[in-house]
């Protein structure tokens, strides 16, 4: 096959790194790619399972470690409160996708329902705050009360309407 123009195949090909951007972020972005969110457990006791469970989301830019860096486990083990943590790495990627909701269900609340625990709590930090709101609103017959630390509420334009 003779090309008579060989200006066209250039912009033919010129093309084709923008297209295969754009199908690897459908790929991505609808699900087709399962990204499983990593977790972290810390046991009050290393024998016993406790009642109560809370599930820490990290903020946007933190990650699971967070929980331990910002001395919150701290706080809690030295208060003695008998409850067992999962820190979830649940960072800005999965709002961006859409799929915290799921990923909660899928890689998460196994875990949960393993343990057999009675109450649930979430803890969320800024970006994790929304989280654990949208979660407890769409499967609230698993949570027992929600910790909301500095929450994200949205944007600049949206915290100036709600300032009116």
């Amino acid at each position: 096959m003779m090309i008579s123009n060989p200006f066209r195949l250039r912009q033919r090909m010129q093309v084709l790194p923008g297209m295969a951007l754009l199908l690897l972020f459908i790929f991505f972005s609808t699900g087709c790619f399962h990204i499983t969110l990593e977790s972290k457990e810390y046991r009050f006791d290393p024998v016993e399972r406790q009642k109560t469970l809370a599930i820490f989301l990290p903020g946007r830019g933190g990650s699971m470690m967070d929980l331990e860096q910002e001395q919150i486990l701290d706080i809690i083990r030295k208060r003695r409160i008998p409850v067992d943590i999962i820190s979830v790495d649940a960072g800005l990627r999965v709002y961006i996708a859409r799929t915290l909701l799921r990923h909660m269900e899928t890689d998460v609340m196994p875990m949960v329902r393993e343990g057999q625990y009675r109450n649930i709590w979430l803890i969320g930090n800024s970006m994790g705050g929304l989280g654990s709101l949208l979660y407890a609103r769409e499967c609230e017959r698993n949570i027992k009360g929600i910790i909301l630390l500095a929450p994200f509420l949205g944007d600049q334009p949206i915290i100036e309407e709600i300032k009116g």
